[in-house]
């Protein structure tokens, strides 16, 4: 697991995170990322095959909430608590 809730993390960070270690990054917390924007999730969907487990930081705007549907299925949990910016459209789509 990698936990990276409440700290001052970038897209630019996540990026790289992502193209490193984006085969081998299983769990990843981002409870409380101010910083993001939906170019994190873009990296995240492009290079974290392996994921199974995903905190989505709390004002993901809903563009970068849309771009789950690109992990389809391998998610096994995915937390959404206090997100913001859900919406029915949102969980329509994730929901495909």
């Amino acid at each position: 697991m990698l936990d990276l809730a409440n700290t001052p993390v970038d897209d630019d960070i996540i990026s790289t995170i992502a193209a490193r270690c984006g085969q081998s990054l299983v769990a990843l917390r981002l409870k409380g990322c101010t910083k993001l924007t939906p170019v994190a999730m873009d990296a995240l969907v492009k290079y974290c095959e392996a994921l199974e487990f995903l905190s989505v930081w709390e004002d993901a705007p809903e563009a970068a909430l849309l771009k789950l549907h690109g992990f389809g299925y391998r998610l096994e949990h995915l937390d959404l608590s206090q997100c913001k910016h859900l919406s029915d459209k949102v969980l329509k789509v994730r929901l495909k």
